[in-house]
Order: structure tokens, then C-alpha cells, then sequence
């Protein structure tokens, strides 16, 4: 009788034991897929689809998703910035990133229920193969090659000479870089063909959107980030930081993406050695007061 009472007792305990570890399992999932701020949050994929399909007609295939928390650098709020970041193909194999932000007080243990505020933030760099607003030609002269831009009415908007052929790109719908240069030092024009806008040349451009550039400067003995408007030079930021000595101005800085006309990620290295092994890395999200 005692070795029935225990068996029974075993199994009694076994299933509650079973039960409880299946419902933690089935909590954890929900609050990984719907709340959570984490990597395999569905309403944030859900979200950038639905982005991307308003925007673009065409099918789209997710080929990865990164997920990271960094603290964000105000002057008016302090807190957190959750973003993830999804690398995509078309229908012709290119690929390209969209992004998915919020912002929280929390950097751990944040979530959302809400499926509709992941759309607050959502941007892509993704670029259709329609010539938007713009045309170009590249011509061999006398100096290198002459690259001329068209509008619409195939009226000319910008027209200048290289000593060799630049790298021209894409940047949204209505712009085009030119970039040219070589080794530590470049330079990047762009030309918007929606407002008729042509920028003056901008050296060590490391960001970009159709609004704004991101670039480091030298000047009185220390680096700094600007972050401005791509065609008013009065209209900018600067972010400086414990940036390490380097012998260029880009060696700091690992990586910077422009989020929106606001919003720039910064992966950077901290310290005052020369010595690269020492250096800290640190990611931020500034966001500065040039929304329009």
C-alpha cells in the first residue's frame, strides 16, 4: 500500500512538475514573439513588412535579422532604443536593410504588446530601379570624364569634370552621390532631383539619407560627428566624445547609419591610447533637432 501511495504521489508530482514547465515554456514564447523587446519579436517584422509593402509593390525575402539595445543621446530625453535591423532581397538578388526603432526607459526586460506602435519608427535603403527623378550620363574629356544630371525635363542640374570616373549612387528615390576620392579622403555631392538641389562638396561622408549627412571633423585639436542637413550648412549638430587619437578622421568610428531626417546610429571606439587594442566600443543613438 505505501509503495502505491508513493507511486502515485511520484506521478502526481511529475505531472504538475510537466505541466508547470510546459506553461513556463508557452509563457516564454508569448512574451518573445508579442512583448518582449528581443530578436523574435513578431510585431516588429510584421510591422516592417507592412512598411515595405505600402511603399513598394514587389515581394521582398527576409535573408537575416540583427537585434541590439544601445542608449540613445538626447538633450531632452535619456533612455534606451531597441532597433532591429532586417537585410532583404528583391525580386533581382539586390540587397538592402530596413529598420524598426522604439524607444524605452528600460534596456532589459522591455516589451510592447501593441503591434500598431512598432510602425512609428520605420525606415529602408532600399532603392527601386526606376529613375525617380533623375537622369545621368558619364563622358570621357579632356580631364578624365564629365558626369551631367538631368531632371525630368531632362534639363541639367549638375555638370562637372573628374579626373577619373566616380562612384555614383542612389540614395531614396529623388537623390544621387557622386563620390570621388581615394585612400583616407573622399568627397560626396548630391544632387536632389525633386527640389532642383545641388549640395557643395562634403568631405568623409560615412552616413547618408535624402536629408542628412554624417561626417567627422578635426578641429581644435579633437574630433567630432557632424550631423546636417544635406543642403544648409547652418543647419547642423555636433557630437563629440572620448574619441581615441587616430591619424584619420574616420579610424574611430566602426559603423553610423542616418535612421531618419533625426535619428543617426553611431558605433564607435572610446579611449586616449593610441594603441587600437585598448580601445572600448561603444553604440549610441543621437537624436538631434533637425527634423523638419
Amino acid at each position: 500500500m505505501k509503495d502505491k501511495k508513493r507511486k502515485r504521489i511520484f506521478y502526481i508530482v511529475a505531472d504538475c512538475m510537466l505541466f508547470a514547465a510546459l506553461a513556463a515554456g508557452g509563457i516564454y514564447y508569448m512574451l518573445t514573439r508579442y512583448y518582449l523587446y528581443n530578436i523574435h519579436n513578431l510585431h516588429a517584422k510584421n510591422a516592417m513588412m507592412e512598411h515595405l509593402d505600402y511603399w513598394y509593390d514587389k515581394p521582398f525575402e527576409l535573408l537575416s535579422t540583427e537585434y541590439e539595445t544601445v542608449e540613445m543621446k538626447s538633450d531632452k530625453i535619456q533612455g534606451y532604443v531597441h532597433i532591429w535591423s532586417y537585410l532583404l532581397a528583391d525580386d533581382r538578388g539586390g540587397e538592402f536593410y530596413a529598420y524598426v526603432w522604439v524607444y524605452s526607459l528600460a534596456d532589459r526586460g522591455a516589451g510592447n504588446s501593441h503591434g500598431s506602435d512598432y510602425g512609428s519608427y520605420i525606415s529602408d535603403t532600399y532603392v527601386e530601379e526606376e529613375p525617380g527623378n533623375l537622369t545621368y550620363e558619364i563622358e570621357e574629356d579632356e580631364e578624365g570624364c564629365r558626369v551631367s544630371v538631368y531632371d525630368d525635363w531632362e534639363d541639367p542640374l549638375y555638370e562637372s569634370s573628374y579626373p577619373k570616373e566616380p562612384v555614383i549612387k542612389r540614395i531614396g528615390k529623388d537623390t544621387l552621390e557622386i563620390h570621388e576620392g581615394a585612400g583616407n579622403t573622399w568627397w560626396s555631392v548630391f544632387i536632389n532631383g525633386e527640389r532642383g538641389e545641388v549640395s557643395k562638396p562634403i568631405e568623409d561622408v560615412i552616413a547618408c539619407n535624402e536629408q542628412i549627412v554624417v561626417y567627422p571633423v578635426f578641429e581644435d585639436g579633437v574630433f567630432k560627428i557632424i550631423i546636417r542637413d544635406i543642403y544648409d550648412e547652418n543647419a547642423y549638430e555636433e557630437f563629440t566624445d572620448d574619441f581615441p587619437p587616430v591619424a584619420t578622421g574616420t579610424g574611430f568610428i566602426k559603423e553610423a547609419k542616418a535612421l531618419d531626417s533625426y535619428t543617426v546610429y553611431l558605433d564607435y571606439y572610446t579611449g586616449d591610447s593610441g594603441n587600437g587594442d585598448e580601445w572600448e566600443e561603444k553604440r549610441i543613438v543621437v537624436k538631434s533637432g533637425l527634423k523638419e
